[in-house]
């Protein structure tokens, strides 16, 4: 080559260089996502999928989702993580820490993306939230005192308040007993200083809802706490929900905007902001699939929570929702 030559050749390079042009992007590659999830989480992906498109990643072109749906039998869960191993993903988006946990007994390498989560220090799934280390980042969903905050709601919500059933299926074993624990001294906490009962009841099976509802007829609180989890979010368990709230007419609250509030008629909701999560999740995706170490990315937690007021609900069941929690909501329904 000659002298000349080889200066444009060198020139050309150079140029390619500044404008930020490397032998990877001449080579473009589809990866492959993993999505790990439950039931109606399930129907985040969507929503992700949207906010990935809007940082330049087209599902069908520069990706694609594999799609992990574990149901709610644990016995099962992991078969479905070690087939979205054998499916070579690239990254893997847990929707729940009981699913971060699954996908990190499943691999130590391929990097794992928290999209919603607990506790997860206290799950164990990473030592600290600013450098989680290993393959695991993401979203921690319930900040600190969350827990506590939802008894002094439900006081707010009904000023007699005295005692507030607590129907939770955060538990083992599809959770970590320390998550639970975790949230409950929150709660117990709060309710000491307010004068609460906290009757709790640990639901895993349809059977043991059945048995909790027979429970809480015989003995009924002034109001339920219930959490969005797998066994509730069934749609047959909605449905008895519903069916036992109207009759019994007791206020629920929720602690996610998912389909145990919005559809067994829930009456107040306070949780993070789904499209939130979506955008923040993304730009995990979008960090790790340019070269980002997820060890390296410090967990992230909520910026904003929202309170939401089912008034419908509320007329449902004759409560009249106080006007100062009317005001302070950023969505009321009906």
């Amino acid at each position: 080559m000659g002298s000349t030559r080889r200066r444009q050749f060198l020139l050309a390079a150079g140029a390619f260089a500044a404008a930020g042009w490397t032998g990877a992007d001449a080579q473009k590659r589809t990866y492959r996502l993993g999505f790990l999830a439950q039931g109606q989480a399930i129907a985040a992906r969507k929503r992700l999928a949207g906010e990935l498109a809007a940082r330049g990643w087209k599902e069908g072109e520069s990706y694609t989702f594999a799609i992990g749906a574990t149901g709610n039998d644990p016995a099962r869960w992991n078969a479905v993580a070690r087939r979205l191993l054998d499916e070579r993903v690239d990254i893997i988006v847990a929707a729940g820490s009981h699913m971060a946990l699954l996908a990190k007994r499943a691999t130590t390498t391929i990097p794992i993306v928290m999209m919603l989560s607990g506790n997860p220090v206290e799950a164990g799934i990473v030592p600290n939230l600013s450098r989680p280390g290993g393959n695991v980042t993401g979203l921690r969903t319930y900040v600190d005192g969350i827990w506590g905050k939802y008894v002094e709601l439900a006081r707010e919500l009904l000023p007699g308040l005295r005692t507030l059933g607590v129907l939770t299926d955060y538990v083992p074993p599809g959770f970590a007993a320390a998550e639970y624990e975790y949230a409950f001294g929150e709660m117990g906490e709060a309710a000491r200083t307010l004068g609460v009962a906290l009757p709790t009841w640990k639901v895993v099976t349809d059977g043991d809802l059945e048995r909790a509802l027979v429970e809480i007829e015989r003995a009924p609180p002034d109001a339920l706490l219930v959490s969005g989890g797998p066994t509730h979010a069934q749609p047959h368990n909605v449905d008895r929900l519903r069916n036992f709230l109207l009759r019994r007419k007791l206020p629920m609250i929720n602690d996610i905007q998912g389909s145990v509030f919005l559809s067994a008629g829930g009456v107040m909701a306070y949780a993070v902001s789904f499209p939130e999560i979506a955008a923040r999740t993304a730009s995990f995706i979008d960090r790790i699939l340019k070269g980002a170490q997820p060890g390296d990315l410090p967990i992230e937690q909520p910026t904003k929570l929202t309170l939401v007021i089912n008034a419908e609900a509320a007329r449902a069941i004759g409560l009249v929702v106080p006007q100062s929690l009317l005001l302070r909501a950023d969505q009321v329904i009906g």
